[in-house]
């Protein structure tokens, strides 16, 4: 089977994250809220990063260089090497993030698998009646 995914609209994306940070019913089933893949899903469109790189994240990934973050890696898929600046207001949300749910330096950010949050993401398109949106619309 061909799956081809579409652009995001801004408005789909707040309404995707807003669905998946506050939980939803959906085919008789509740869908609990779940920070971390919203989370993931606002880090993969803010960094324009794969979803397989952003699950990799540490706070360790991120390097202060003056008043600015950077952050070095190889990416996943492709094995090129990444060298780029991340807004401080991104980084101070990361941060935040890592704080309120107890993510030490040196783990991953999110120890959730690319599966769970294409799974999740398609549940909240399908609730919110979206088509056509994957991980790569982001």
């Amino acid at each position: 089977m061909n799956k081809t995914t579409r652009p995001i609209e801004d408005n789909e994306y707040d309404a995707i994250i807003e669905t998946i940070r506050d939980g939803f019913e959906f085919g008789g089933i509740s869908h609990k809220p779940n920070p971390r893949i919203a989370m993931a899903l606002q880090l993969e469109r803010n960094l324009g990063l794969r979803i397989s790189d952003v699950l990799r994240l540490t706070l360790d990934s991120f390097v202060r260089v003056g008043d600015k973050y950077r952050i070095n890696i190889y990416e996943k898929k492709t094995g090129k090497y990444r060298d780029f600046i991340v807004p401080v207001e991104v980084y101070a949300i990361i941060v935040e993030y890592a704080c309120k749910y107890g993510v030490g330096s040196k783990a991953r950010l999110f120890a959730i698998t690319e599966r769970m949050v294409s799974e999740h993401l398609k549940l909240a398109c399908e609730y919110l009646g979206y088509r056509g949106i994957g991980t790569h619309s982001l």
